[in-house]
């Protein structure tokens, strides 16, 4: 079965692999599309466009046009909080 990644992925192997959301894969063996759907990295894709989680149930992909914009470049930090005060 397929599964679709719900959010941008990269796994921590060496060389890491990375996924984009919204890419269907339909290439991993069971125990690796497992470990994507239960994390809630992806979800299974029939064929049709439905998509489920790990029990079955309707998951809705929303693509998120903001989401790449709101994370920082990769290779840069995003701005910091500073606390400043004094000794208490």
């Amino acid at each position: 079965m397929a599964i679709k990644f719900l959010r941008e992925y990269e796994t921590k192997a060496h060389p890491p692999e990375v996924f984009t959301a919204g890419q269907l894969v339909k290439d991993r063996d069971e125990a690796s599309e497992r470990h994507f759907v239960l994390r809630r990295i992806a979800a299974y894709d029939d064929g049709k466009g439905n998509l489920t989680d790990i029990d079955g149930n309707p998951v809705e992909y929303v693509e998120d046009a903001d989401a790449k914009e709101a994370k920082p470049a990769k290779g840069k930090t995003a701005p910091a909080a500073v606390m400043t005060g004094g000794n208490q």
